[in-house]
């Protein structure tokens, strides 16, 4: 087991594979557990056969073939928040090089990468996709929203310098979990135990390395914007399905950053769930109201 100086809860949901459109698997999780659950990899010709992990919470939704209400709905608008940045790099030069600038780089934060599916030390003549490739997760001390995921995952890779897959600047893109093709395969993985980066050290980050674009697009058809006093008036007596589960997440996580007694937002929010049509059961409640408050007492 890792002994982590600096360690927090996170939430994780699993799914099964890359065309899964919800999941009942969810993981509530240490860091230095998940860490070094991470160092051992499936043995597999499947590279999703590990599943696929979103680090944060997706609500829940209605599958637009079928009608049926899918546990974490994987859709752009359900993200309720993340908290772990997972960037993917596919394109290395050097092994070596890299690895000595991610530890240079991240030396004061908290980070664990690994090796993925067609990683290999070294590129391979024969096969162009087989080349070093890694993924480097960086959890946050704090849940962002989805615009923030991608506004703060773009400046910390400007600020890494090395050429990145930009998909995994989008809140719902999956991470495979680790998985290699046979036992001779290669697999490395590096932790630091430092600090988790924190929202001050981000918006740093985000003023030194701008996005080109003042609006970040997501799906290319919903701009995610500040909350605005229109935003909060539209949801202050419930909204319907499809909007209720990232509508309650809001409103807990903007009454506790203001330090509001969280006896009395669970209160608000529990009366506010029954004016939804159709209601939030105590249940989903419960379970949004948990996730979010622990997250602000760990920090």
């Amino acid at each position: 087991m890792f002994n982590l100086k600096y360690n927090d809860e996170l939430r994780i949901l699993v799914y099964q594979n890359i065309y899964a459109k919800g999941t009942e698997k969810v993981k509530n999780i240490m860091w230095s557990d998940w860490c070094e659950w991470l160092t051992r990899p499936v043995v597999s010709h499947n590279k999703y056969a590990n599943g696929l992990a979103i680090y944060g919470d997706v609500s829940d939704g209605v599958d637009d073939e079928t009608g049926e209400i899918l546990q974490h709905h994987r859709r752009d608008e359900n993200v309720m928040y993340r908290q772990v940045f997972s960037l993917d790099y596919d394109d290395i030069d050097d092994m070596g090089r890299f690895v000595e600038n991610i530890q240079e780089k991240m030396k004061h934060f908290s980070y664990f990468i690994y090796s993925t599916f067609r990683h290999r030390d070294k590129h391979d003549e024969n096969d162009k996709d087989l080349r070093p490739r890694f993924r480097l997760l960086i959890p946050i001390d704090d849940i962002v929203k989805p615009d923030e995921y991608t506004k703060y995952a773009r400046a910390l890779s400007k600020y890494i310098g090395e050429t990145i897959d930009e998909s995994c600047f989008t809140p719902i893109q999956l991470s495979a979990l680790p998985t290699i093709k046979d036992k001779e395969k290669p697999y490395h993985w590096y932790i630091n135990d430092a600090p988790f980066i924190t929202r001050e050290q981000l918006d740093s980050c985000v003023k030194k390395y701008p996005d080109e674009d003042e609006t970040i697009i997501v799906d290319h058809s919903k701009k995610y914007k500040k909350r605005s006093e229109n935003y909060w008036r539209e949801r202050a007596f419930g909204v319907g399905e499809g909007e209720r589960n990232q509508a309650l997440a809001s409103i807990i996580g903007h009454l506790l950053k203001r330090y509001v007694d969280t006896h009395l937002v669970y209160g608000l929010v529990s009366a506010w769930a029954k004016t939804c049509d159709p209601p939030l059961s105590e249940k989903e409640v419960n379970q949004t109201f948990n996730s979010i408050l622990r997250i602000h007492l760990n920090k």
